[in-house]
């Protein structure tokens, strides 16, 4: 902002610059799972972007909601826990968000928290583990490719990332796999942004090393849909308000090869064998088709349950979701940023590609009317 002051802008002409598609943020990372922001940087940007709120949903990690939380307090901005939590099936992944945020966090601190923490901890020991064990296999492919020797990946690369904590988690190896490849490689690859080459290379890569572990009788941590589902329904059980939503269906498509009937049928059995509350209707994956097809699967899923049941069945539609990773924005190949989704030099991109469906407001009065049990 200062800088832009410095070139002559105002504060008014900086906020017509600054105008995000959405005035809510609620699928970002940190750098407490693959992102490369701490909490509080998160929170500061949103603010400056003049966000409503902003939801960090680390990968099976809750470990950076309270500094989100008081800088959120600190510059005004309502801040919503989450988590993401794999399933073990390509693509497929659940989030959870905990609106009542004071209880969720003095929950967090207690005994009763104690079976989710334990869980998140196992999941982080075995990703780091995993990402380690990838981290051969894109040296692999990047001297293929060409790469010299000085450039491969390295632990000490991934630690700097990380500030020295743990996990590292695979989804870094692509950010930093990528920025060894040329423009000439990029698009003789096809690999013109992470998750390209997180789908192309790291994810083939993390399933021949389970395969490999799995031979070999390595100890597994469980993750499945019943395992996630489980988890947040003791959440739920002990008075803590859990929202659960599949997040950014167009990767079954992508990663986990699956037709569209069959992801609706999948999106059928999590609201009806797992109480499913919400789906991302509207992600930086997206394009405006995508959009209406997850509307038109809420939809009929609904009208499904209600049939099955014999009660009405609303499923929230959750369109304010980046899934923001790593603030490089600007790239012709595409970046993915806070507000916007895909935002680049493209005509389809420059404004971003999110399309909200509803209001950020009507979407919370859901949120928080969800029951608690």
């Amino acid at each position: 902002m200062s800088r832009l002051k410095q070139r002559g802008y105002d504060s008014e002409r900086i906020q017509r610059l600054i105008k995000p598609r959405v005035d809510a943020d609620l699928h970002v990372h940190s750098n407490h799972s693959d992102g490369d922001m701490p909490p509080r940087r998160l929170v500061w940007l949103a603010r400056v972007m003049r966000l409503k709120a902003l939801a960090i949903c680390d990968h099976d990690n809750v470990s950076g909601i309270e500094e989100a939380v008081r800088e959120g307090e600190r510059v005004g901005l309502k801040v919503i826990p989450g988590v993401e939590f794999q399933t073990g099936r390509a693509g497929l992944e659940i989030l959870c968000y905990f609106p009542d945020t004071d209880v969720f966090l003095d929950w967090l601190s207690k005994d009763g928290s104690a079976e989710l923490r334990e869980y998140l901890l196992r999941i982080q020991s075995a990703t780091h583990d995993m990402t380690l064990r990838v981290l051969p296999a894109v040296n692999s492919f990047l001297t293929e490719q060409g790469v010299s020797s000085q450039e491969m990946l390295t632990r000490e690369e991934l630690a700097e990332w990380y500030e020295g904590q743990e996990p590292f988690y695979p989804g870094t190896l692509a950010v930093l796999g990528l920025k060894r490849l040329s423009n000439r490689d990029r698009d003789r690859l096809g690999i013109h942004d992470p998750r390209e080459f997180n789908t192309k290379v790291v994810t083939p890569a993390l399933k021949r090393v389970r395969t490999e572990a799995n031979g070999a009788g390595a100890a597994a941590v469980e993750t499945s849909i019943e395992r996630a589902f489980g988890l947040i329904g003791s959440v739920r059980r002990q008075g803590i308000r859990a929202v659960s939503v599949l997040a950014h269906p167009k990767e079954l498509e992508t990663k986990g090869k699956m037709q569209l009937s069959d992801i609706r049928d999948l999106l059928r059995d999590l609201v009806l064998e797992f109480g499913l509350s919400g789906v991302e209707v509207n992600n930086s994956r997206d394009d405006r088709d995508d959009t209406l097809t997850w509307l038109r699967f809420a939809e009929e899923v609904e009208r499904e349950a209600e049939r099955t049941t014999g009660r009405p069945r609303r499923l929230m539609r959750f369109s304010f979701s980046s899934d923001f990773h790593v603030l490089n924005p600007g790239l012709a190949s595409g970046e993915i940023t806070m507000g916007y989704g895909m935002l680049d030099e493209t005509e389809a991109h420059r404004s971003g590609n999110l399309s909200p469906v509803g209001t950020f407001e009507d979407l919370w009065r859901e949120m928080t009317s969800q029951e608690t049990n």
